[in-house]
């Protein structure tokens, strides 16, 4: 058996051609296998992204059957949104409203659907 020299130009070229044929077909390997798997993974975000939406639709059915004026804090539990979420959506064109100047915000719950509507959310009412 011949001692491999590691220091000599051809050892190196053929360890060069090695890795680049195992680096090619490891590419091949995940194309084949992204191909394979990616009808089965859109199909799984579909059922995941209707399961969001159907979730989402019955938070907003809940809110429905409450009173007509909501509080952040009530929008937030039903929608499972943060706070930050919320105050995006009042700087967006969120209308809402104050009862006295210094209390807390309150929004109509139609004013909510009509924003939800607008933002793309059709279908959820």
């Amino acid at each position: 058996m011949k001692k491999l020299d590691y220091n000599s130009k051809e050892s190196i070229k053929n360890f060069k051609i090695f890795i680049l044929n195992r680096s090619n077909e490891d590419k091949r390997k995940n194309k084949e296998f992204r191909e394979k798997y990616k009808e089965k993974f859109d199909q799984e975000l579909k059922r995941e992204i209707e399961s969001l939406r159907d979730s989402f639709k019955t938070k907003l059915y809940e809110i429905k059957r409450k009173d007509d004026i909501l509080t952040p804090k009530e929008i937030e539990r039903q929608l499972k949104i943060s706070r930050k979420t919320f105050d995006r959506w009042a700087n967006d064109g969120l209308r809402t409203m104050q009862r006295s100047p210094g209390s807390s915000i309150r929004v109509k719950r139609e004013e909510l659907e009509i924003y939800l509507n607008e933002k793309g959310y059709d279908g959820l009412f």
